[in-house]
């Protein structure tokens, strides 16, 4: 018997990038999969991703005026902090 875990996972729009922010630790493909299955990003959009940048580190969300959260990098070990994977595109 096969279980498939979903992915938890966001877009996250700003002026320069697109990012897609998976918690957990997961392949560049398995992002993209799951975000076009989730329909965060259309079919079409997956092969720009598969393009971009992936990259797997641990943040810490804070507040920003303007902004719903903000994630920015951290350490593992740090209150608060969670491991993820995003794939981004610069536009």
């Amino acid at each position: 018997m096969t279980v498939t875990t979903k992915i938890d996972l966001q877009l996250l729009i700003s002026d320069d990038c697109k990012t897609l922010m998976a918690r957990g630790e997961h392949t560049k493909e398995a992002v993209i999969a799951a975000a076009v299955d989730q329909e965060e990003i259309d079919p079409d959009d997956a092969e720009k991703y598969a393009a971009g940048n992936h990259e797997v580190n641990w943040y810490h969300t804070t507040p920003r005026d303007g902004y719903t959260a903000w994630y920015s990098p951290s350490k593992e070990g740090v209150r608060g902090s969670f491991k993820a994977t995003v794939v981004y595109i610069l536009w």
